[in-house]
């Protein structure tokens, strides 16, 4: 489901389950017990290019430039529950481990496809992606065949989000599920950009947990300098290697 408000850079707190309350900010808060430890293999290749027109007068013959650079990173992202809400939602502890960078413990909210965290704070994409399948509603509600399809929307004042799930296999115990992932993303202002992400998700409806996802993303925006686009495309992949409440098949 699209988490449009992280995409665009709105993060909110999630009140008395993020923070301590003023009359108890002086003291260190206990460490909450872990309802759930989840650890998952990440891997990362980002591709990003810069076209820019060139005129060809005083210069080079007119035509464009290109300017490409890749970044592949792998590693860890852990998760651990750290309580659940009576409306259906989670709160979590997520954090990454990978070769070429590490963000540290942020706790975060998940309730249908709002994400809420302190935003003094970040939050990973591939975080992100991770995090929106661990929606405890990410899965439509009734009976689930090949075919059965939902689609979930966000908007705010500067873009839109739209995804579509759609089964695409249902194994023999009927819980674990392929699903296919359709999105398209845009976005206004001085970080303008149109996107698509095309995937497939190996969900457990049992434990309401990813087992395995590949996510490609391709983003396209105008450039810091007139006649510059910009085109970043990020490949996301995903699998479970950990679970206190599940484990994994081989």
């Amino acid at each position: 489901m699209p988490f449009i408000f992280i995409r665009l850079g709105v993060a909110f707190l999630a009140a008395a389950l993020l923070s301590p309350s003023p009359s108890c900010a002086a003291e260190a808060p206990a460490a909450p017990r872990v309802l759930r430890h989840l650890t998952f293999a990440v891997g990362v290749d980002v591709e990003n290019r810069t076209d820019t027109k060139v005129s060809g007068i005083g210069g080079p013959a007119s035509g464009i430039a290109s300017n490409t650079g890749t970044q592949i990173e792998k590693g860890s992202i852990s998760v651990d529950v750290v309580a659940v809400t009576a409306d259906g939602g989670i709160v979590v502890d997520v954090s990454e481990d990978t070769d070429t960078r590490k963000a540290g413990v942020v706790r975060v909210a998940i309730l249908g496809s709002t994400i809420s965290y302190n935003p003094n704070l970040d939050v990973t994409e591939e975080e992100t992606d991770i995090l929106r399948f661990l929606s405890r509603t990410f899965v439509k509600d009734g009976e689930i065949s090949v075919g059965t399809a939902w689609t979930a929307d966000a908007k705010s004042d500067i873009g839109s989000d739209h995804a579509t799930y759609t089964v695409t296999a249902v194994d023999a115990d009927a819980k674990t599920l392929d699903i296919a992932v359709d999105e398209k993303e845009s976005q206004k202002g001085p970080h303008a950009f149109d996107g698509t992400t095309r995937g497939t998700v190996k969900y457990d409806t049992g434990v309401l947990v990813p087992l395995a996802f590949t996510l490609d993303t391709k983003r396209q925006g105008p450039g810091p300098e007139f006649g510059q686009l910009v085109t970043v495309e990020t490949k996301v992949t995903s699998t479970l290697t950990f679970d206190s409440f599940h484990k994994p098949a081989n």
